[in-house]
């Protein structure tokens, strides 16, 4: 029974991580779905700005202020297809109806007396995840309707996050754990068709739905390319000379990196000692116990001492190349034509040169610092 029982957690742990990786996704949908919003209109805004400014042509009375009248909003996505149009409703009833029928099964698992509910083999703890994954979904269906944001990064997420929900249903209706009768309630295949639905129309979704069409401003780009992210990215790992020697910036770059794997690493290190301490405990190995449980401290104080020092270093890495973007800003700003300048406001463009700066140093902390070695620790 015992045996049973530990196979009956561990299937549930299996399947509950699956649908929590599932609502991980879909809460980096809404978060990218945010952060395109506010982008759209901080160049909305800027097109106003831009568009109540009088233009050279109209100064000198070549311009008839028209034409420009569509710049900086957002892509509108026309002449859709039967299918195509379809999907929007569609989409939306169906997750309405799986995030009601979640929620009821997640209720109805954890009262007792219920045994299509209660010997499911998709438990109370998948069931409420599943529901915020699918809560998420619909949130993302009313929040882009018109699916003019649904970009390959967001048809990505959205197939994963459905097929990984499905996945863990399906292996623990596949292979159910030891000490249970294996049987498939009504629960089950209700929770089954219900994922199944919204994975199947996840993929046709991102088959049938056209990419939003970027819409640049005249004489902007419509993107940062893969070249320049990677030359506003390089004085992070590998930065010039500044106030001090470009050996010394470098040192401290790849200290910085040294110091988060070091820490990663301590960290992961530390709960197989004091597992072994256990279990050397268990079986009566005092000393053997005392001997881990001295090196699970040790490894946790590394862990914190190479977690502090990477920050400290950091420090002055993130000084050097914010003096190193700075200076290949200024030096592109003033090789610049006398045109640029009598018709911008260097005080906004200063402004956004500093925000563009501060941009790049929040970018490495999360995607660099923060946001890899969190997994697991």
């Amino acid at each position: 029974v015992q045996d049973g029982a530990g196979a009956v957690r561990a299937s549930a742990a299996a399947v509950a991580v699956a649908a929590g990786i599932s609502a991980t996704l879909q809460l980096l949908r809404v978060v990218l779905d945010l952060v395109a919003v506010a982008s759209r209109t901080a160049e909305r805004n800027e097109a106003e700005i831009d568009d109540a400014r009088p233009s050279l042509k109209e100064l000198e009375g070549d311009g008839d202020g028209d034409g420009d009248e569509e710049s900086g909003r957002s892509p509108r996505l026309s002449h859709k297809t039967g299918v195509e149009a379809a999907v929007p409703p569609l989409s939306l009833f169906l997750h309405l109806g799986a995030f009601a029928y979640l929620v009821a099964a997640t209720v109805m698992s954890a009262l007792p007396n219920n045994d299509a509910f209660t010997n499911a083999l998709y438990e109370s703890v998948p069931l409420g995840c599943s529901s915020a994954a699918v809560l998420l979904g619909l949130v993302m269906d009313v929040r882009d309707y018109q699916r003019e944001r649904f970009g390959w990064l967001q048809r990505i997420l959205h197939a994963m996050s459905s097929l990984i929900l499905l996945l863990g249903c399906a292996t623990a209706a596949a292979m159910p754990p030891e000490g249970t009768t294996g049987r498939i309630t009504s629960a089950d295949v209700g929770t089954l068709v219900c994922l199944s639905a919204c994975a199947l129309l996840a993929v046709v979704e991102g088959r049938v739905c056209r990419y939003p069409k970027a819409v640049a401003r005249e004489g902007k780009r419509a993107r940062l390319n893969a070249r320049a992210l990677l030359t506003l990215l390089k004085p992070y790992f590998w930065p010039d000379a500044t106030a001090t020697s470009a050996v010394t910036n470098r040192i401290r770059a790849l200290t910085t990196w040294l110091c988060v794997v070091s820490s990663k690493a301590c960290s992961l290190t530390s709960p197989i000692l004091l597992g072994r301490a256990s279990t050397a405990l268990t079986r009566g190995e005092y000393e053997t116990a005392v001997r881990f449980s001295i090196f699970y401290g040790i490894m946790q104080f590394a862990s914190s001492t190479f977690k502090e020092s990477q920050s400290l270093v950091y420090l002055r890495v993130s000084q050097a190349a914010f003096v190193q973007l700075s200076e290949a800003s200024f030096n592109h700003l003033h090789s610049l034509s006398l045109d640029f300048h009598l018709r911008k406001k260097l005080g906004e463009v200063i402004r956004s040169m500093d925000r563009g700066i501060a941009a790049c140093d929040m970018l490495m902390k999360y995607c660099f610092l923060w946001l890899p070695p969190a997994p697991g620790g």
